[in-house]
């Protein structure tokens, strides 16, 4: 991820490398008074494993410069959760989100899991953004809702509330035509993008195991 001299002040960011959804479901977070960047994403972007230094490993050959590992530690899987240098413990972080969208969890294939995709079918795929402590999916204006590789492909064919969860709260339910995802063979994980009937931009990710490519 990388920009221009004014690409914190105008969010204008550039990708370099080949993580599917990474631009639209990232958050920048600057701290003025240390000048540090945070960077927040969802993990199941990068690595089908708990731990983080798998993901450097495996998927970017294991080399951030000089940010090049996160501790082994929850906190970097769970929210608030970034990266940091290797040497010593997560520094303290007084900043502020400068760009990006409200990261949301969403739920593909509510019920199942491993979420199994087959890229080749033409069939209906569900998807639930859940209702947590800090947001309500029935906030989520479904017209606005975008789902697959990149979380800019497939525009929801149905949409309704329901508890998918059972946790007492309502969860927005979507419908998609798998074929219009623009999933792929190896894909791990898809997301989805799309504002509140209030304007504000949200995204999410989830894990998926593709099937049927032999």
């Amino acid at each position: 991820m990388f920009g221009g001299p004014d690409a914190l002040s105008t969010c204008s960011f550039s990708q370099s490398g080949n993580v599917p959804g990474f631009l639209a479901t990232s958050q920048v977070w600057f701290d003025p008074a240390t000048n540090t960047l945070r960077l927040v994403f969802p993990l199941v972007l990068i690595s089908v494993d708990a731990v983080f230094n798998y993901a450097v490993e495996s998927a970017f050959g294991g080399s951030f410069g000089n940010n090049e590992r996160a501790p082994d530690s929850v906190n970097f899987g769970s929210p608030g959760g970034f990266f940091t240098n290797d040497v010593g413990g997560i520094p303290p972080f007084n900043g502020a989100r400068a760009c990006g969208p409200d990261l949301t969890t969403i739920d593909i294939k509510p019920g199942s899991f491993p979420n199994t995709i087959n890229p080749r079918s033409e069939g209906g795929l569900r998807v639930a953004v859940l209702t947590t402590d800090a947001f309500d999916a029935a906030t989520v204006d479904p017209t606005t809702i975008r789902f697959g590789a990149t979380g800019a492909e497939a525009a929801p064919v149905q949409s309704a509330l329901d508890d998918v969860d059972g946790d007492g709260d309502m969860d927005l339910v979507l419908k998609f035509n798998a074929g219009d995802s623009g999933i792929k063979c190896g894909d791990i994980a898809a997301s989805l993008t799309g504002r509140t009937f209030g304007g504000r931009a949200l995204a999410g990710s989830d894990s998926i195991k593709t099937v049927g490519c032999q």
